[in-house]
């Protein structure tokens, strides 16, 4: 539901992370857009849904905004890494949907 916020908890190399996320837009079928803070970062991530001959499309657009002037500085340094753990990410929930 637009509006929801939820406390994720992320244990990534035995470090734990509590992030903020916020729906900021849903249609069903279509996409759903949601807002991550936390960690010095907020992270916005739109994921569009597109139907292809009985197969979905889901395509990402990521934006991602640090609330710090370090990180700031440092963001474009790993711009490419939060790209690849966005892939990363997709084709595990790929995997996932295509085994159930």
């Amino acid at each position: 539901m637009v509006g929801s916020t939820y406390a994720v908890t992320v244990i990534s190399q035995g470090q734990e992370m509590t992030l903020e996320e916020k729906v900021l837009a849903y249609e069903t079928n279509k996409k759903v857009k949601l807002m991550f803070n936390g960690g010095g970062m907020l992270k916005t991530d739109d994921y569009i849904f597109e139907s292809n001959g009985g197969n979905t499309i889901i395509k990402l657009k990521a934006n991602c905004k640090s609330t710090g002037f370090i990180l700031g500085c440092m963001l474009p340094f790993v711009k490419g890494k939060l790209q690849e753990q966005d892939q990363q990410y997709l084709a595990n929930f790929k995997e996932f949907v295509e085994k159930n």
